[in-house]
């Protein structure tokens, strides 16, 4: 049968070479020479042949001819030569002509002929990709030559051709991204080049595979090639451990014993099943996912998890930013305990006063110790509209408090600005998300239009996201062919890759006076994005150190049943061609017609959009487990190859006691203001006695103690352009806000004037937010490491005018309290903390 693609197909060898390979370029010698000897032939016969061979415009004919060239050795070498040169050479036959030169190793003179046709806009494109191709077995004396193809080649399949030879010479990290960018194109003819072309260079990363499989039952050359690739990427695999198998105990006494893990955890489940208590809980299916958490675990990362279907699920709502919750970033503090590195803005829990680094010590009643923060998010999030009650601890707080929240739908944006006095652009990032590098792009956009002089990036409480997102994020700051970020992991895997930006960043942005803050909470992705700015040297770090994540995961998916969704492992399903399948061209008109046979099953293990599956939980989306694994570190540096810095956090022993070291050092530490214990709960009271609401509720200027009015807030609406006014300005001055003396001294309470007015102001400034309908960010009245990042800005002699700038007034003079650091000398001494005898 055969069986065409419903489309053109490009292919990943061009079809030149239909010759079966007997040696290290594929000729076989003609028959005169099969003793091993060259063939015997005059000049003129030589000459002849290499004529023909180089003018030739029959692929065929000149393959055929080439092949009875190569045979005759060294002698046919000038000849072939020659008759590359002469002026009615063809595309095809110069490419035939270099493949002759290159079996008889005159790498130059066959790189000469291959590039006269490389380089020949007018020629075939498939004569100009092979002749790249070919390109790649010459010598690193021609890596300019095939850079300057690969800078100006606009075909797709020109550029893998050129990016894999250029990769084959000088092992340039340019090229790979080329590749790979071909990978994560949307057209499957694009993937496919990438693809076929990654693999040749001995990478079998998830997504080369994946596009490999999905055409290796290809009738093609280049689904021929695919197949090839996989089983030499399969046979090169490092061989796994075998399980141990000492013998297992006979269960209860009886028996013969059976070997083997597999047994030993079949003896497990069966021996549960029938003698635990309560039979009800020990569910096979609970039982084996939980074998799979420990087993995973026991690899030591936190990060290395199985993932079952609903944590997958969570996992990817997480990185969406669409789910139903509290509406908080949650992770372990460096003192191992479930906490808040930031409330999303508007939801419940920043509504709540659950604040950054505020402890989650209890959900409903279950306790967060000794669980993943899979489990704990898990617990967190819910059916919007239900309530969730949390046992929380506050810094400075004696005893912790009982909360009761609502869960809401959760959909936030991940970046929002604002320009703060002397036109100083404010830039916060949440996370790195699908869609965050667009939004940071706009922002950018806007404050370039709107003539911002300087930016502050706000990366704090940022735990990270998409590692191609803080790529595109440097790409926008950082002049072209700058590194970013690259990956290391382990060389039977390819998980090694280099980004380099690639021109994003207008002659504005690469140059804007910029400030980024970070802290303790800032990880992943900010770790990559802020590093990548300090080591080259475009913006100032300000704040604390970061966490030291340091790794890069991938969620490798699972399709065991019944774990996964049960799906049928064939494209079309429902007896329907598809523009992805093969038909029989009966007709041949190069078009499918009704009545024509086609493939219609690719059973490759895996779930392909096309199938049909048994949707069990009736969310309209198959869903499967996953493991999600550690496969590389990454490093900055200010150059590729360098692997230069990696923030892995380590704990250490530095000057007689024990710290963890590891995450980006800022420029300029400084350290976060804190208030007393007595103070946070005291404003804790004002809370729960709704002291805010009472605030908004007055008509007439008087606070009374009894229960606010819900809704109206008469007051906030009769002064709404004084309060915004207040908020958005830089004087501490309670007086600017109407009414606050009388509400002052209508509290009980032992707060000053001073606190009570830093209190009314972050409420107020959420209130205005709330009302204004957007976010406002910067809070540089209060905010301490942003005021610090605003003098780093007025140092510098070309914003020296922000000193005059009258909000900024208190700035230039203040003190700042600068944390706990460490000096060269003192981290030379540092030692690992392996035991807690250190």
């Amino acid at each position: 049968m055969n069986l065409r693609p419903a489309r053109a197909l490009v292919l990943a060898v061009a079809p030149l070479l239909p010759l079966a390979a007997s040696g290290p370029l594929g000729f076989a010698p003609p028959a005169a020479a099969q003793d091993g000897a060259p063939a015997d032939g005059s000049d003129e016969e030589i000459r002849g042949l290499a004529q023909s061979v180089a003018t030739a415009s029959d692929a065929s004919h000149a393959w055929d001819d080439a092949v009875r060239l190569a045979g005759y050795g060294a002698k046919a070498a000038p000849f072939a030569t020659e008759a590359a040169a002469a002026e009615d050479a063809t595309p095809v036959g110069r490419v035939a002509i270099g493949r002759v030169l290159l079996q008889l190793a005159e790498r130059s003179r066959a790189a000469d002929t291959l590039l006269r046709t490389a380089r020949d806009d007018a020629a075939p494109v498939e004569s100009r990709i092979e002749a790249v191709r070919l390109l790649g077995q010459t010598s690193d004396d021609y890596e300019d030559a095939i850079r300057q193809i690969l800078d100006g080649a606009l075909d797709p399949r020109l550029r893998a051709a050129a990016a894999s030879s250029l990769w084959a010479v000088a092992k340039d990290v340019d090229a790979k991204k080329v590749l790979r960018d071909l990978v994560r194109s949307d057209a499957l003819d694009l993937q496919v080049e990438g693809a076929l072309a990654l693999a040749e260079t001995g990478d079998s990363s998830p997504e080369v595979t994946a596009v490999l499989h999905r055409i290796r039952h290809e009738p093609t050359p280049r689904g021929r090639l695919a197949r090839a690739l996989l089983e030499k990427a399969e046979w090169q695999r490092v061989p796994p451990i075998a399980p141990p198998t000492a013998p297992a105990a006979p269960a209860n006494g009886a028996g013969t014993p059976k070997t083997g893990v597999q047994a030993l955890l079949d003896e497990i489940v069966r021996v549960v099943r029938a003698n635990y208590v309560a039979p009800e809980d020990a569910v096979d299916l609970k039982l084996w996912e939980g074998a799979a958490h420990g087993l995973v675990g026991a690899v030591g990362d936190p990060y290395t998890t199985y993932q079952s279907v609903e944590e997958r699920e969570d996992w990817n709502d997480n990185l969406t930013k669409e789910y139903g919750g509290i509406g908080a970033y949650v992770n372990f503090d460096r003192d191992g305990v479930f906490s808040v590195s930031r409330p999303m803005f508007k939801g419940p829990a920043w509504n709540a006063g659950l604040k950054t680094g505020t402890r989650i010590l209890r959900i409903d009643d279950w306790d967060t110790g000794g669980h993943t923060v899979d489990d704990i998010v898990k617990r967190l999030r819910g059916p919007v509209g239900t309530s969730v009650k949390l046992l929380v601890a506050k810094p400075g707080w004696r005893e912790p408090q009982e909360l009761t929240l609502e869960r809401r739908q959760i959909k936030v944006d991940t970046c929002w600005s604002s320009t703060l006095p002397g036109g100083v652009g404010y830039l916060l990032v949440d996370n790195f998300a699908k869609n965050t590098a667009q939004e940071f792009r706009a922002a950018l956009g806007a404050f370039e239009k709107a003539g911002a002089k300087a930016l502050v990036i706000d990366l704090r409480a940022n735990t990270g996201g998409y590692l191609n997102v803080a790529q595109a994020m440097g790409d926008m700051l950082l002049p072209r062919g700058s590194l970013v970020v690259e990956t290391k992991g382990r060389t039977d895997a390819a998980r090694n890759d280099v980004y380099v930006t690639q021109g994003m960043s207008t002659e504005w942005s690469r140059a804007v006076p910029l400030t980024v803050l970070v802290n303790e909470f800032s990880a992943s992705a900010s770790e990559i994005l802020s590093g990548a700015l300090k080591v080259h040297g475009r913006a100032v770090i300000v704040g604390t150190r970061t966490f030291g994540k340091g790794s890069v995961q991938y969620p490798f998916t699972l399709y065991t049943q019944p774990f996964a969704e049960p799906f049928e492992d064939r494209i079309a399903p429902f007896g329907a061609w598809n523009d992805e399948e093969y038909y029989e061209d009966a007709n041949g008109n190069k078009r499918y017609d009704a009545g024509e046979r086609w493939d219609d099953a690719n059973r490759n293990g895996k779930w392909d959009a096309a199938e049909t599956f048994t949707d069990r939980n009736e969310n309209g989306r198959f869903d499967a487990p996953s493991l999600k694994i550690t496969i590389a570190r990454y490093y900055v540096g200010r150059r590729p190859g360098s692997f230069e810095f990696n923030p892995s956090r380590k704990e250490m022993i530095v000057s007689n006691r024990r710290v963890w070291l590891g995450g980006v050092e800022p420029d300029v530490p400084v350290a976060a203001e804190e208030s007393e214990g007595w103070r946070i709960e005291e404003m804790a009271k004002l809370e729960k006695a709704r002291a805010f609401d009472r605030f908004l509720a007055s008509t007439d200027g008087t606070f009374g103690a009894g229960e606010p009015a819900e809704g109206a807030d008469p007051w906030f609406h009769a002064n709404r352009a004084a309060f915004e006014a207040a908020v958005l300005g830089g004087e501490r001055d309670p007086s600017r806000i109407p009414g606050f003396d009388a509400w002052a001294k209508s509290l009980q309470t032992k707060l000053d004037r001073e606190d009570l007015w830093q209190w009314l102001h972050a409420k107020l400034r959420d209130k205005v937010s709330d009302e204004s309908g957007r976010q406002i960010v910067g809070d540089w009245p209060i905010d301490v490491q942003l005021q610090r990042a605003l003098r780093v800005l007025m140092d510098r002699g070309d914003l020296s005018t922000l000193r005059s700038v009258p909000e900024y007034a208190g700035i230039a003079a203040r003190e700042f309290a600068v944390p706990p650091t460490y000096g060269r000398e003192e981290l030379a001494k540092a030692r690992p903390a392996r035991n807690q005898g250190d």
